[in-house]
This record gives C-alpha cells, sequence and structure tokens, in this order.
C-alpha cells in the first residue's frame, strides 16, 4: 500500500524571505565558503530544465513534445478583470505544461511520455508537482467526475513486468468559485489549477527495483484537460539543477520550393509556417497563424485537414492578405484547395490572379459556399464552420498563363466563424480530380475578366477605378469604389475585384448612369450585379437600344429582401449584390447600352452594381448560382379596352389602378420571397397582392372594376393566407345588384411545423402540401352568369391566425375551357 503525503510549496518564512527581498532588506554578512557534495539524481530530466523532453521518449498521441517545456512563472485568469497574476510555482527554470510553452496548445490533444528507467533508492519515495488534470467536468460543488479512463495522471511502473504500482492524479485541484480572484488562497495551496501542487509516494516496498514513469493524458475535456509535471525526485534525492532561463520562441520555417513550375510552394502549410507565402497586408495572416491543432471550439470538433498542419482560424477581427508564389497553370487546368469558416463569403475568400503585361488580372473568387450553420455540431448532419470543405475547379481556359493565389479576409468581426480556414492547394493535376474518401464540391469559375470585343460592354467591371465608359445624368447617385463593403459594420457589398459603383452614400441623388454601346452576341446572355433598390418602379437597369434611345428591357433587384442586417447573404439582400443572369438573346446582332435608373429617395432608394459581363460564347459559361432576372418593362395594361377581363388584375402596374380598398388590409408588393427562409409567394410577374405590406390587424375589402362573363365562363386567380375562409373571402358580385353571386376562399391554406432553412433558393411549400402565404392557383365557372356584369371583392375581416390575404393573377376571359391551366386547383363555391 502506497503513502501519500501533501505537502505545500509556499511556507511562510519563504513568502516574509521574498517580500524582503524585493523591499531591499538588509544582506546578512558573507558566510564562509563550503564545498557541496555534488547533487545525485536517479531520474534523467526529471525536472525538465533541459527545456525539451530531453530523458523521456513519447509513446503516443500529440499531447507531449518539446515545445511542451515551459519557463511562464505565472498564469491569469481570462475572466479577471484585475489579471491577477499568480505564481505557477514551478522547481527551477523549467517544467513540463500540457497546454505547451506559450499557453495555446488544445486541450483535445491526448498522449503519454515514459521517462529512462531507473532504480528506486534512498527513502524509496517518489515526489512529484502536478498541475491541471481537472478530475471533474467544471468547478464548485456537485459537478460531475470524468471517467477515470479519460484523465491525466502520473503512473509508476515496474520495468521487469511493465505493471502499474502507483498512480498519482492531481487530485487537489481545486479552483476559487469566488467572484474575485484571491492571491493569497493560490499562494498558500488552498486554490491549485495550473499552479504546482506536491505529491509523494511512499514505494519503499520496491526499493532495489528497477521503474520507470509515465506522464499520460487521456483527457478530451475542456476543464483542465492537460497536465503539467515538475521536480520529479527519487528517494528523497536533490532538485535537478536549473537550467539555463531564455525566452523560449517557436522557431518557423522561413524558406519552401514549389515542387515545379506548376505548383505554388507550400500549399499545404506542412512547413509548419508560411514560408512560400508572403504577407500583402494585415494582420489576419502570420506564422502563427498555422495551425497544428486538429479540432477547434470546446466540442472537439475535426478540422478534416490533410496532414498536420493546416491555417487557421487566427484572430478573427483581424484582416489582411497574404499571397502564394506564382506559379504556370497545366496538366488538365484544375485547382483543388480545402476551405473552412468564411461565414461572410463576400469578405473571405480566395482570388485566382492571373498576370498580364497591363498587370494582375482577377480571373476568379472562390469562397467556402458550402458553409451551413445547420445542427451545430453534427458535421455528420451536413453542418459545415470552420470544417474544411474540399472544392475544385475547372481553370483550363487560362492553361499555359502564369497565376498566383491571394487568400483573403476583410472580415473585421470578432466572429470566429467568419475567419478562413485553408488548406491542401493543389494547383496540378494531370487529371480531374476525384476524391473517395470524402464529399468534394466542384466550383464553376465566375470569370469577371472583361474581354476587349465588341460585344463587351467597356469597363463594366469598373476596374479601371474609376466611371471611364460611363455617362452620368441628373444627380450623382453614386461612385466608383474600392469599398468591401458598407456603412461603419463594413457590411459586405459581394463585389467582384477591386471597385463596384456604389449608391450607399447617394440616396437622395436622382439620376442615371449610361453604359457605352456593346452587341449582343455569343449566347445573348449577360450577368451582373445588383444591390440595392427597394423599389422597381423607381430604381432599375435599362437595355436601350443604342441608335434611337428605345427601352428593350428593364430589370431589377427582384430579390431585394429586407430582413434585417443580421442575415445579409442568408436571406437579407439589402447593398449586398446580388448575381443576375438576363437574356438578350432577342436583340441578337443590336447595338445596345445599359442604363442605371435611380429616381427614389429614401427605401433603400439607392443602386449598387458590379461585373457586367455581356458576352458568354454558350450558356455553359453562366455562373450556375445566378438569379434569373424578369423583364419588368411595362407593358399595356391587362383588361384595357376589354371588356371581359378585369382591369389590372394582375397588378402589374405596381399599384391599385382599377381597384377600390376600404381598410389597410393590403398593399401591392413586389418581393419574391417572404421571411428568411426565402419561401416563395409562387407570384406570377413582378406585382402582387400582398397582405403584410398592410396590416393585419385592420379588416377591410378590395374592390375590382366590373367586368362582363365572357368566353367559357372560366376564370382563374391566385390566393393565398386567409386560414379562416369565412372571414377571408373572394367575392364575385352583381355589378348591377350587389348581390353576391358566388363565393370562394383558400381552401388549400395547410400550416406546417417542419423546419425549413435558407438555401439561397426560394423554396417552394406547395412541394410538401404546405400553403401559407404561397398563393394557390384555382379555377373557377362563372358559367352560370354568363353575360352579367360583375365584379371581384376580395374581404378580409379577420385580424389574426393568418387573418389576411395574398393575391394575384386574376383572368376573368378564357376563349376555351381547354385554356384554362390545367393544374390549376377547382374553386370551391362558398355559398352553395
Amino acid at each position: 500500500m502506497t503513502k501519500k503525503t501533501k505537502s505545500f510549496l509556499i511556507t511562510l518564512a519563504s513568502l516574509v524571505c521574498a517580500g524582503a527581498s524585493l523591499v531591499g532588506c538588509k544582506e546578512e554578512a558573507e558566510q564562509p565558503q563550503t564545498t557541496e557534495e555534488p547533487a545525485v539524481i536517479t531520474i534523467q530530466n526529471g525536472g525538465f530544465e533541459t527545456a525539451n523532453l530531453s530523458g523521456w521518449t513519447v509513446e503516443y498521441g500529440d499531447a507531449f513534445d518539446d515545445d511542451c517545456v515551459s519557463s511562464q512563472s505565472e498564469f491569469v485568469y481570462a475572466y479577471d478583470d484585475k489579471q491577477t497574476r499568480i505564481p505557477v510555482n514551478q522547481t527551477g527554470n523549467w517544467y513540463l505544461c500540457g497546454k505547451g510553452f506559450d499557453g495555446k496548445r488544445s486541450v483535445a490533444r491526448t498522449g503519454a511520455i515514459r521517462s529512462t528507467t531507473f532504480t528506486l533508492s534512498g527513502d524509496g519515495t517518489i515526489s512529484v508537482k502536478l498541475a491541471g488534470g481537472a478530475l471533474t467536468h467544471g468547478k464548485g460543488t456537485g459537478v460531475a467526475k470524468k471517467d477515470e479512463e479519460r484523465t491525466c495522471y502520473l503512473g509508476v511502473y515496474r520495468a521487469a513486468d511493465d505493471r502499474l504500482i502507483a498512480k498519482q492524479a492531481n487530485e487537489y485541484f481545486l479552483e476559487h468559485t469566488e467572484s474575485y480572484v484571491n492571491l493569497g488562497q493560490y499562494n498558500v495551496g488552498v486554490y491549485c489549477t495550473d499552479n504546482f501542487y506536491a505529491y509523494t509516494l511512499d514505494l519503499s516496498e520496491y526499493v532495489g527495483e528497477e521503474l520507470y514513469l509515465r506522464v499520460v493524458d487521456n483527457d478530451q475535456s475542456v476543464y483542465y484537460g492537460y497536465i503539467s509535471v515538475d521536480d520529479i525526485r527519487i528517494g528523497g534525492e536533490d532538485a535537478q539543477a536549473d537550467g539555463e532561463k531564455f525566452v523560449k520562441v517557436r522557431e518557423y520555417v522561413q524558406d519552401a520550393t514549389a515542387p515545379s513550375e506548376y505548383e505554388i510552394a507550400n500549399g499545404d502549410f506542412e512547413t509548419g509556417s508560411l514560408a512560400g507565402w508572403t504577407v500583402v497586408e494585415g494582420r489576419a495572416f502570420a506564422n502563427e497563424g498555422v495551425n497544428a491543432e486538429s479540432v477547434w471550439w470546446n466540442e472537439h470538433i475535426p478540422y478534416k485537414r490533410d496532414g498536420a498542419y493546416h491555417y487557421g482560424y487566427y484572430m478573427p477581427s483581424a484582416v489582411g492578405v497574404m499571397r502564394s508564389t506564382e506559379f504556370v497553370l497545366g496538366g488538365s487546368g484544375y485547382v483543388s484547395y480545402k476551405l473552412g469558416g468564411c461565414a461572410d463569403n463576400g469578405r473571405a475568400y480566395l482570388r485566382f490572379m492571373m498576370k498580364t503585361e497591363d498587370g494582375a488580372t482577377e480571373i476568379l473568387r472562390v469562397s467556402n459556399e458550402k458553409y451551413w450553420n445547420y445542427q451545430f455540431p453534427y458535421v455528420q448532419n451536413g453542418m459545415r464552420l470552420l470544417n474544411l470543405n474540399q472544392y475544385y475547379v475547372d481553370l483550363s481556359k487560362y492553361l499555359g498563363q502564369t497565376l498566383y493565389i491571394e487568400a483573403v479576409d476583410n472580415n473585421d468581426s470578432a466572429d470566429d466563424l467568419g475567419c478562413m480556414t485553408l488548406d491542401s492547394i493543389q494547383t496540378y493535376w494531370e487529371e480531374k480530380p476525384v476524391w473517395w474518401d470524402c464529399p468534394s464540391f466542384e466550383v464553376k469559375a465566375n470569370t469577371d475578366v472583361e474581354i476587349s470585343s465588341p460585344y463587351q460592354v467597356l469597363n463594366g467591371t469598373f476596374e479601371k477605378g474609376d466611371l471611364t465608359g460611363w455617362t452620368a445624368d441628373g444627380d450623382e447617385i453614386g461612385v466608383v469604389s474600392s469599398a468591401s463593403g458598407w456603412w461603419n459594420q463594413n457590411f459586405p457589398y459581394n463585389k467582384k475585384g477591386t471597385y463596384l459603383f456604389t449608391g450607399i452614400a447617394h440616396e437622395s441623388g436622382r439620376g442615371s448612369l449610361t453604359s457605352s454601346a456593346f452587341t449582343v452576341g455569343g449566347s445573348g446572355m449577360i450577368t451582373y450585379l445588383l444591390g440595392g433598390g427597394g423599389n422597381p418602379r423607381e430604381c432599375y437597369l435599362s437595355v436601350l437600344d443604342a441608335e434611337t434611345g428605345v427601352e428593350l428591357a428593364r430589370y431589377c433587384n427582384q430579390y431585394f429582401h429586407d430582413i434585417g442586417t443580421d442575415l445579409l447573404n442568408r436571406g437579407s439582400n439589402l447593398a449586398n449584390m446580388v448575381l443576375y443572369k438576363a437574356d438578350l438573346s432577342a436583340f441578337m446582332g443590336k447595338d445596345v447600352k445599359l442604363k442605371l435608373v435611380d429616381n427614389a429617395t429614401n427605401a433603400w432608394g439607392l443602386l449598387c452594381a458590379d461585373s457586367f459581363i455581356t458576352y458568354y460564347a454558350d450558356e455553359s459559361a453562366i455562373p450556375a448560382n445566378a438569379y434569373t432576372a424578369s423583364d419588368i418593362l411595362p407593358k399595356s395594361v391587362l383588361g384595357a379596352n376589354n371588356e371581359y377581363q378585369v382591369l389590372n388584375g394582375d397588378f402589374e402596374t405596381g399599384d391599385l389602378t382599377g381597384w377600390t380598398m376600404s381598410g389597410n388590409i393590403a398593399n401591392i408588393h413586389h418581393s419574391e420571397v417572404w421571411w428568411h427562409e426565402w419561401y416563395s409567394f409562387n407570384k406570377d410577374g413582378v406585382y402582387f397582392l400582398n397582405g403584410w405590406a398592410g396590416a393585419e390587424s385592420e379588416k377591410g375589402t378590395l374592390t375590382s372594376s366590373a367586368f362582363t362573363v365572357g368566353g367559357c365562363g372560366m376564370m382563374t386567380f391566385k390566393l393565398g393566407g386567409g386560414k379562416n375562409t369565412d372571414l377571408c373571402r373572394m367575392e364575385i358580385v352583381d355589378a348591377t345588384t350587389d348581390e353576391v353571386l358566388a363565393i370562394y376562399g383558400n381552401t388549400m391554406f395547410a400550416d406546417t411545423t417542419n423546419g425549413y432553412y435558407y438555401n439561397g433558393k426560394p423554396i417552394d411549400l406547395s412541394k410538401d402540401g404546405v400553403y401559407k402565404a404561397n398563393m394557390v392557383e384555382y379555377k373557377a365557372d362563372l358559367s352560370a352568369f354568363m353575360g352579367k356584369s360583375v365584379y371581384i371583392r376580395l374581404v378580409d375581416e379577420a385580424d389574426s391566425d393568418w387573418g389576411l390575404l395574398f393575391a394575384d393573377s386574376f383572368i376573368t376571359y378564357y376563349e376555351k375551357a381547354e385554356d384554362v391551366s390545367a393544374t390549376a386547383i377547382v374553386a370551391e363555391n362558398l355559398k352553395e
């Protein structure tokens, strides 16, 4: 049976002496010199005074190495406002520290080291100092204990049979629970966390036997899941002589050479440094950011990197740029990389640069497009945050060109998820790469390089840094800017390249900006980025006939969606630009101009624009993530000069022309989607009647102009909302007598408790049989009223529980029943 005796590290006398030295006590008289016997040391490097693991062997894991030997003599608690400096109380200058010499090592590491074999002698004791290695999952009473096999300890083993004969954990570990740090209680050993506590094991029954020690860390928990060790003595011997004290710094490899002209140097960061990379600006990228830890956060989520190192995450609020070595694109033209983090894709990304005679040109910008904050911390369910994702991209159109890569972090938020994790950049593949051991995602090259061609609008990317090629008219509605974000918070513009056109500081201006002429060619498709433009009737992009000035088409920021800045790029689109594609093939061969028009002064009455790419040889080159732009150029008013078609039944005038409202029950709106999940309204055209544009608590009616029932007598319409069809309904009313002839409601309304998540695309709830604000197309048979003059009246008598209506596309004339949509739901006449 072994005996354990606890001993305090600091006696009152030593405290007094230490204090005296600080205030200048009188020195004692010089004593005659005596010759001391040399210290007898049985165990090799028991005090770690060599400043490394000499005399110890790493048996397994990565918890211990030379970088775990520390000389830090004090520690502080991060939560302590006073930053009280608590002595570690090591013996000598050096000790084994489970947090690493700089205190930055992850507690998730596990492993063991073994001492040399020694003969137990003297009084048969083994003494040691221990710190860290808590045996519970937190501080205070009543906290659950850790599983014994998941703890840290010092083990003593008999060499003859490798039997564990003694085991010492830091049993006197205790952290204060007060709201303040009481230094005195730490100094006298009442509290022991990262300050050492001395233990003595009585193993006298094993005197004369060969033994060895093992320091074991099996603890991955957040709460002191590491162990520190110092001053191991055998048989009451002297302490190891103090080692030379110096400031320990991490040494980084400075130079790296690319394997070939087709590859970059140190694309996998396996030098443990940024060798081969150049920090262009800022503090976001540094040698210290090359990460040797394999997991992140307290949940110990694997990064899923390749090798022993990757870059990030490092200093989340820092910004900066680093640049790779140059390479010639060869082989198949594919490039691959692993990328994580970058929660705001517009502010943290990689950009591929091509060298030209006029300087470097950005040919591709990529980010962690598969970032998904979903069901944390379950990676197996699809969560993709700081864990690295495997991407690859086909850049074969640039084969033979000299390129380099820049990692850009312009996200100055303190959010850990906003910074970048990066690994395994491989710039040469003989063939298209395939990964069998992990999911991989192909990125479609969304190049914004302007070709020199009559089909490409001049300075459509604004990369000349000014308005070359553009003509402003009226008030100043914006400027060309290199800013990456807007407002003091630097919300992302989602720009491409260095410059964009932004009206963020010019909302009060009314005017236009017109491009130079270009010829519609290739596939006839164009792409562009557009932001702002809360009202599409006043802020839009026109396509003009370059010769006559006639407006040929008009487009707006149709996915503008104001649900605040917290959800930017996750459902909310304000000045953060959206990528659109527009089909101009109807004007093939025609010379046209682009015109940004801003006639608004409030409610996001401004425009931001970038990257007008007006030539694609074929549609396969068009970015897959571009939204299809709808032409909103006003046409003739539906029903004008047609007695059988209700006037403005599709609301495409953008207002209530032809309709009369009592009560603020709704208004005309242009939203494509609703709520942050991006549920589709299932509207037609640009405008529709939106109950949320009024007030649900209001009651009232919306009445159409009169029309004559004709043709085959069928009509179609779209309805949403209106859960209670007794209170929210549509009436067909005799225009002569005001008699209600028929009543219809949104009988398909069906709510759900299922959860949906924003994925960057409108969600069609109808596919799951869910109908809320998403409108249902109905068809009604009015043939019984053939020849009558009637009008439509929407009635809202509800004030809650989906007590509002959404409506669109009242088509009241069909020549033949066969012309009516076969998928329209037969409307039930609730009057019958």
